[in-house]
This record gives structure tokens, sequence and C-alpha cells, in this order.
């Protein structure tokens, strides 16, 4: 067998002494299928509880990025997952460039929780920013995760990142819905990066498993971003976290104010 660079093989191989070599496994995103199946269910319960509406589009391919609102109604129907018709147009003149080259390209997923009360999460091994940068890092692909305002922080001054608090609530949203791992009450937001597939027809060196020399290029159909298919596994996971915090404290002073009446629109 020969190793496919930027796939699981290699550490599989290291692992367990085996690899699938028709596919990915385990490492395949065909095994979020279930994800998305356990998290529609978490995502109805919740609704029941809290007035929550979890939403995720597309926001960048690349180095084309998206500017301007996110239209969520046609981002929840378009086939890039893309925030406005505008940016979908361009991004599949840009894919199409990307597949002429038999190369493909990363991209970042913008998820929001709109309508999570304040009160969920703990302050050190259960901080639910912890628990959902873990659950979005566990999806395939994906390489870095952010919450609020992310690495954009390390640019910013103090004066500027704080969110001032008023007697009717937070002024901005800087820290993402989430203080201290406990939520605020605002919207939950997260970025989450995706890399490009590694399997494209340039061919690149690699090894066998018998450790020879050699080049490998995968052939057959591959998306030339992986990351269009991926904002319902992310709602899928935000859900499957908010569930999880939220049977831990349902039935307490969190959630006995709580409206179940879930928000359409997102404050962004």
């Amino acid at each position: 067998g020969v190793f496919r660079p930027g796939h699981g093989d290699y550490a599989y191989q290291e692992k367990y002494g085996v690899w699938d070599h028709r596919g990915g496994g385990r490492a395949s995103a065909r095994e979020t299928a279930i994800r998305v199946v356990a998290g529609a269910v978490a995502y109805q319960c919740l609704r029941k509880i809290m007035p929550l509406t979890i939403q995720a589009c597309v926001v960048q391919i690349g180095v084309a990025p998206h500017c301007g609102p996110i239209d969520w109604s046609y981002a929840a129907q378009n086939i890039l997952s893309a925030p406005s018709k505008e940016t979908e147009a361009k991004w599949i003149q840009y894919l199409d460039t990307l597949t002429q080259k038999q190369d493909a390209a990363g991209a970042r997923i913008y998820v929001e929780a709109i309508g999570v009360p304040a009160g969920l999460g703990e302050p050190v091994y259960d901080k639910l920013s912890a628990d959902l940068a873990k659950a979005w890092m566990s999806i395939n692909a994906v390489k870095g995760v952010a919450i609020g305002d992310g690495f954009d922080v390390v640019t910013q001054h103090s004066s500027g990142h704080r969110d001032p608090l008023t007697p009717t609530g937070f002024g901005s949203n800087h820290a993402g819905g989430i203080l201290a791992g406990i939520s605020n009450g605002m919207p939950i937001t997260g970025h989450i990066a995706f890399k490009p597939t590694s399997s494209i027809q340039q061919p690149i060196d690699s090894c066998t498993v018998g450790g020879e020399a050699c080049t490998v290029s995968v052939s057959g159909r591959h998306d030339p971003c992986v990351a269009v298919r991926a904002p319902a596994i992310v709602e899928a996971m935000t859900s499957l976290v908010l569930i999880d915090h939220a049977l831990r404290y349902y039935g307490t002073r969190i959630f006995q104010t709580t409206d179940a009446t879930a928000p359409t629109s997102s404050k962004r």
C-alpha cells in the first residue's frame, strides 16, 4: 500500500498496524452522518426548553471571503452554503478555477446559537467554550476554532474588547456569548477552519508501507472544497454540546425564567 499524504493513513498504520486503503474509514466525512441525525433530535429537544436558534454557513473559501450581512434564508438553500447570492456566484467561479488546476481550497464556517440562557457551563474543567471547541475540532478536516472575536483579540486593546454591560444587557458581543466558560445570555458565536481536502490529482511524494519512495495522486471525483457540506455538521455538534449542558441544569434557576419562543434571526 501507498500512504496518501494529508490523510490518516500513516498515523493509523503507526497506531494500529493497518488502515483502510479504500478510503478514509473513520476519518471519512461519511462518519458524520449519524452526528447530524443525533444533532437534529437534540435541537428539537433544546427548543422545548429554551428560545434557541442555531445556524451556520460558509463565510470564506480560500482567499475569497464574504463581505456584508448574512442572508440566512439564502444560506440555508444554496449549494455552497454561501451567505448571499453574489458571494455564491463569485465562489463558483473561484472553485471552477481550482478544479481546472486539479486543486482544492479550505474554508471558514460561522456558527451562532441565539437564545441560550446565561449559566450553562462550568468555570474550570467543563467550560462551555472548551466543550464546544472539542466538539467542533472533532469534525473531520477541522484545523482551528475560535469563539467570539477569536484570533482578532490579538490586535485588540482592552478598551475596545470589553463588552459594556447595562441594566438592559450587553452593548456588544466580542466574548461570543461566553465568559469564564459560562454562557452570558448573548448569542454564542464561533468560527471553524476547515483544511483543503488532501485528495487531489496533483502528484506528491510519498512512500509505501515497506518504506520505498514513490509518488501518488488520488483519482476519482473530489470536492474542490469539502467545507461547503459541513454547516449541518457544525450545527449538529453545537446542538449536542448544548443539550448535554442543558440537561445538567434543567430544573434549576437557569431555566425558571426561560421563554421558549425561539427567535428567527440573528442580531449579528
